[in-house]
């Protein structure tokens, strides 16, 4: 009776040893518990590099702090540095206290106060200008808000409410409210 009942007992014994292996290997799932409105990554000075079809670097963020979000899959960057470098294109730096980058990065929103400079080319002089509230796509070069606005262009100054700037036919319009100033260079006296 003996001879019959081992094996018995060994299946026994091995199932019991297989299933407390089982569960002893098995991780308990990790409960989230984050709000939705938290950040599902963080991560501290970061720098991202864009590439366009041809490998070559057009877009680069620097930021001291970078938060994403999964819930609508954007990313919200402190004290960040945008640079854009389009070919054949004068380089474009945006400069704020925080940005969200919406649609991985096609579209840029800065509530805070921010400075936009395009830089000097052959035929324009550099373009410098402050505002808030502006929302950027590097990709067709375009910034726009509805906030006041200040803009200087080599020797003109510009105020208003509003703009609508293309940075590739080098154009700014303001909305409404809009003021130009042209201090034209002081000559020399001979």
């Amino acid at each position: 009776m003996s001879s019959r009942l081992l094996p018995l007992v060994l299946i026994i014994f091995l199932a019991i040893l297989v299933w407390g292996l089982n569960t002893a290997a098995t991780l308990p799932a990790l409960d989230d518990k984050r709000l939705s409105n938290e950040p599902n990554l963080i991560a501290e000075h970061t720098h991202t590099v864009r590439f366009n079809e041809k490998g070559q670097p057009y877009q680069r963020l620097d930021a001291d702090k970078a938060s994403h979000y999964e819930e609508n899959d954007s990313a919200w960057f402190d004290n960040p540095h945008l640079a854009s470098t389009l070919p054949d294109q004068p380089r474009v730096d945006l400069v704020t206290t925080r940005i969200q980058s919406i649609n991985r990065g096609d579209k840029f929103w800065a509530p805070d106060p921010v400075t936009v400079t395009r830089q000097a080319d052959a035929q324009h002089a550099q373009m410098v200008v402050h505002g808030r509230e502006v929302w950027y796509q590097p990709k067709p070069g375009l910034a726009w808000s509805d906030a006041p606005v200040i803009a200087d262009m080599g020797l003109y100054h510009a105020t208003g409410v509003g703009f609508q700037a293309d940075i590739n036919d080098q154009t700014l319009l303001l909305k409404s409210k809009a003021s130009t100033l042209y201090v034209p260079a002081q000559r020399s006296s001979k």
